[in-house]
Formats: structure tokens, sequence, C-alpha cells
């Protein structure tokens, strides 16, 4: 009270929670990745060099880390997504199992 005479315990019980708030508003996202990347390493839906497809993104996955997982295409561009993001999509994980079946559809001649 010496430093600050107006200031009561009341407004000053006030001020530190606005900055609370603040801060918490600042670093939602920050927190929401990193909360998100600790269940996909505890929960291993998919793992390092699974390959997943996720809201048309496909590739392979090269590393997960805390707030954000490495994704390989298949052109050979590199991927950077948000743990949060791989957390609330769906996400299909096509090398789960041990073979996986596909359609290739037939060729047709098209002369006549």
């Amino acid at each position: 009270m010496v430093l600050f005479p107006g200031l009561t315990l009341s407004r000053a019980l006030r001020a530190l929670g606005l900055v609370s708030i603040a801060v918490g508003l600042a670093f939602k996202d920050i927190f929401e990745n990193s909360f998100a990347g600790i269940l996909l390493l505890w929960r291993f839906p998919f793992e390092n060099g699974d390959y997943i497809e996720c809201e048309g993104l496909e590739g392979r996955v090269e590393e997960i880390l805390i707030r954000m997982t490495k994704i390989g295409k298949t052109t050979g561009e590199a991927v950077v997504v948000p743990n949060s993001f791989l957390f609330k999509i769906s996400v299909n994980v096509l090398t789960d199992r041990g073979s996986r079946r596909i359609t290739i559809p037939r060729w047709e001649d098209p002369s006549p």
C-alpha cells in the first residue's frame, strides 16, 4: 500500500482476474494443441509411418510432437498440422490393417 496508495485488495484481485483471462485467451490455441498432442501420444490412434487421410489431406505421418504433427504427402511436400485439428476431425488410418482392399476400375478402349 505504500508504493500504490490507491490500490486496495479488491482492485488488485480484479486486475489479476482480468490479466489471467487475457493470458488464457492469448494462449488458448497453444494449450489446446499441447493437450491434444498429449492425448494423441497417449492413445496412439496412429503412429509414425502410418498413412492417414483427413479433410482432403493424405500422407504418411513422419513425426508426432506435442503441439504439431508432420505429414509427408506423396507429392514430396511436407505439411505441419496442429494436433487439435487431428484430434477434432475424423482421421482415416489407411495402414491400420495388414492388408487393404482397393478397387481398380476396368479399362475400356475408347476407340470404336
